[in-house]
């Protein structure tokens, strides 16, 4: 099940962790890269490894730009699923933002 975050979740995350959207950049990208290489690992599309990692990684920089440049919103909405729950999202904020 994807967590699906509301404005006021939102906003209540955004508060609890004092969030602005330079802190979520590299959590974005961390996780757009980390979907890439198990796209390299797995199945590639027929592509050799190297064209594989160039591409899905090429694809990943852009993906992670364009959550980034969406604002903390649309970041924590894509990292709520990515997490796949909330609790998930909160214990990763946790541990970057203590």
């Amino acid at each position: 099940m994807t967590a699906h975050l509301t404005d006021a979740g939102i906003d209540e995350i955004t508060r609890e962790f004092s969030l602005t959207e330079d802190d979520l950049d590299e959590l974005v990208h961390d996780a757009c890269s980390s979907t890439a290489s198990n796209k390299v690992n797995g199945d590639r599309d027929g592509l050799d490894f190297l064209a594989a990692y160039d591409q899905f990684h090429d694809e990943a920089e852009q993906r992670a730009s364009s959550i980034n440049n969406s604002g903390t919103s649309g970041q924590l909405r894509f990292l709520a699923a990515f997490c796949g729950t909330t609790q998930a999202l909160r214990s990763l904020l946790q541990d970057r933002h203590p």
